[in-house]
């Protein structure tokens, strides 16, 4: 066969769309290079050790960086009846999602239904969100912001646009939109594994 053919790779995109009922290129690379790596003889344990640091570390500095968000955020809710950055970030959701439920947010925000129903309680008590009636479904509620709750996540945004410590340091625009590209991947990735955990 012609070593220039792409006949095997659409061979092997049937095969990823057939055993993962998925259709993304990002999703289809990192099959494709499995497969590669199944078809060669084991890995010297200095290798595997060095994939598993790559996990490590990455997992390190994502989990850091999430802190130094939080630490960012904290001053901006002094004189806010919020309590931490996750209430913000339940607040924006609920204003971008169409009148969402409680399990709803709490999954779209990768949270414990506990913890994040509390939150929500909070936040229904300092009256930046409503609940009203689900139409299908007489036990959940549908959730909106109120329009103490609008108002505050404009002056949260603009303050966010303000501080010092921006979130992607003085990456250049094409350093941004290649990391905003990965994050998007890795996100979808593990979302679909978190959601068929939960």
């Amino acid at each position: 066969m012609n070593r220039n053919s792409i006949v095997p790779l659409i061979t092997q995109w049937e095969k990823f769309i057939e055993e993962t009922k998925s259709n993304d290129l990002h999703e289809f690379a990192s099959w494709l290079l499995d497969q590669q790596v199944s078809k060669k003889p084991l890995k010297t344990l200095k290798a595997k050790m060095y994939d598993e640091k790559e996990d490590y570390f990455a997992a390190n500095y994502i989990n850091k960086l999430n802190k130094y968000v939080k630490a960012y955020v904290k001053p901006l809710l002094h004189d806010t009846k919020l309590t931490n950055s996750d209430e913000f970030s339940i607040l924006s959701l609920i204003s971008q999602m169409d009148r969402p439920t409680k399990r709803e947010v709490c999954m779209a925000n990768a949270m414990e239904l506990s913890t994040g129903i509390d939150m929500i309680r909070r936040l229904l008590k300092a009256g930046y969100i409503r609940e009203q009636p689900h139409e299908n479904d007489a036990r959940a509620k549908r959730l909106t912001l109120t329009k103490n709750g609008d108002e505050l996540l404009a002056i949260m945004y603009m303050r966010l646009s303000n501080i010092k410590q921006k979130v992607l340091a003085d990456l250049n625009r094409n350093e941004k939109k290649e990391l905003l590209r990965i994050l998007e991947y890795l996100n979808h990735y593990h979302e679909k594994i978190y959601l068929s955990l939960a």
